[in-house]
């Protein structure tokens, strides 16, 4: 959102009752684009220095295990993930944060990518 540099000063954006400078998101779908199931994956979110992670949702929760987070990272361990083109199974996930979600580290099964520069290519993916 732009705001007239006049009236700056005079908002505060708040989470938890806490001020906050700067809030972002990230929004990601997780899908398998392959042919095989994907099992037992723990994908792992880590934001960019100096950003908190404040809160996480998940969903649907079909295939997921256990969903973890604190200030420093998100982890999403599945039991599986159904192939797209067969079973139309994707996971959005949505993590709020301290500071810019771009630079999101992000780790994973086959994957391995920087949020904002490399869009994963073979298997899971996170776009």
């Amino acid at each position: 959102m732009r705001v007239r540099s006049s009236l700056r000063d005079r908002i505060k954006i708040t989470f938890d009752d806490q001020e906050v400078e700067e809030l972002g998101q990230l929004k990601a779908e997780i899908l398998n684009s392959g042919t095989e199931v994907i099992k037992n994956a723990v994908l792992r979110f880590q934001p960019p220095k100096g950003a908190e992670i404040l809160d996480i949702n998940v969903a649907p929760v079909d295939g997921v295990s256990s969903v973890f987070f604190d200030s420093e990272r998100v982890e999403v361990s599945l039991d599986y993930i159904n192939p797209v083109k067969e079973h139309n199974h994707r996971l959005m996930l949505s993590i709020i944060l301290t500071g810019s979600a771009e630079n999101m580290l992000v780790h994973g099964g086959p994957l391995q990518a920087r949020w904002g520069r490399n869009r994963p290519r073979h298997g899971t993916e996170v776009w």
